[in-house]
């Protein structure tokens, strides 16, 4: 019987202190149902094996969608440590796309705002910007994570448009 406990242990593995291969030699520990497979793929891209990490990431989006699951915030954020930015973008549009579909307002939020940070890295900062907006427009205020997201994708868009703070914090547009 799987335990919960190992969801939490991949979580920390994946976002912990420990260097990557330490994290990874750990995971042999754990329960290798789809969630942990995909901290394990993320793990795996960021030592710089994305063959791998795709191979594994693959097999854990089959189960997780057998089981009514995604798995597209761990693919991007895959293809995002490999440099496709567009595969990244695509699997975050359609995520964001399935969650306005169902009314699920505050991943959305969340989503978009990555998916904004995605466009700024294509260079497509009218759609960074867009979306940065329909970010903002659906992120709770209390909700950190999510304001650091549609504000990062706004500052982007911001900088690529020469609009900067001057000296006194007023606007100025270069």
């Amino acid at each position: 019987m799987p335990h919960r406990s190992d969801a939490l242990q991949a979580l920390g593995l994946q976002l912990g202190p420990r260097p990557v291969d330490e994290a990874l030699r750990r995971f042999a520990a754990l329960d290798p149902r789809w969630n942990i497979e995909l901290s394990r793929a993320y793990l795996l891209a960021m030592s710089d094996r994305i063959d791998e990490a795709r191979t594994v990431a693959g097999a854990a989006e089959k189960h997780a969608r057998e089981l009514g699951h995604t798995a597209d915030p761990w693919l991007a954020e895959i293809e995002k440590l490999a440099g496709n930015h567009e595969a990244a973008a695509e699997r975050l549009r359609s995520l964001c796309d399935r969650l306005a579909a169902r009314g699920l307002d505050a991943p959305l939020a969340a989503y978009a705002g990555l998916l904004g940070r995605e466009l700024c890295s294509l260079g497509r900062y009218d759609e960074a910007e867009e979306v940065a907006a329909r970010a903002r427009d659906h992120a709770h205020e209390d909700d950190l994570v999510t304001q650091a997201f549609w504000r990062q994708a706004t500052a982007l868009v911001k900088a690529h448009q020469g609009d900067h703070p001057g000296p006194s914090g007023s606007r100025a547009r270069h």
